[in-house]
């Protein structure tokens, strides 16, 4: 009883380290730009038809909160299925131990499954609706084929 639960406590700590390492970040001690270059290149960007504020819509805010929840919810089934391949290498031929590491694996390649398809879904369904609903459509001068509709779209970065 001793050696599982020691063996518990290392598999938890190692589990507890792992998400300590991947969802902490490190700060950058670099130094920030300017006022100068700051205004340079939002003037830039302005001048080439790119939008330079930083306000940011509950739609982006929403596709990225989204997308954060499903990754950590994979992040989960993965751990579920390294569980799962543990529990079946120390299961020393015992059948009700293969049979839940079986069971565990088999659910949780389903549910990475699933959380894998609609995180691309998001990914791809949720810029389009963007833009959909927030371009206008501005009318082209253009001599060979006047009034042509030019579609400005934009890119929703969420990470």
């Amino acid at each position: 009883m001793r050696y599982a639960f020691v063996r518990f406590g290392v598999l938890m700590s190692i589990v507890a380290l792992e998400c300590s390492f991947s969802l902490s970040a490190s700060p950058v001690y670099a130094q920030t730009l300017s006022k100068d270059i700051i205004s340079q290149v939002d003037s830039a960007g302005g001048n080439a038809g790119y939008a330079t504020s930083s306000t940011s819509t509950p739609m982006v805010f929403f596709a990225s909160f989204i997308s954060v929840m499903l990754s950590i919810i994979g992040m989960l089934f993965f751990v579920l299925l390294i569980y799962a391949g543990y529990v079946r290498l120390t299961a020393h031929g015992e059948e009700d131990r293969l049979k839940k590491s079986t069971k565990t694996m088999v659910a949780a390649l389903l549910g990475l499954t699933i959380v894998l398809l609609s995180y691309s879904i998001t990914k791809f369904v949720l810029p389009r609706v963007y833009n959909a609903s927030r371009v206008e459509p501005v009318y082209e001068e253009n001599n060979d084929s006047p009034n042509t509709i030019y579609n400005k779209s934009i890119d929703i970065k969420l990470f």
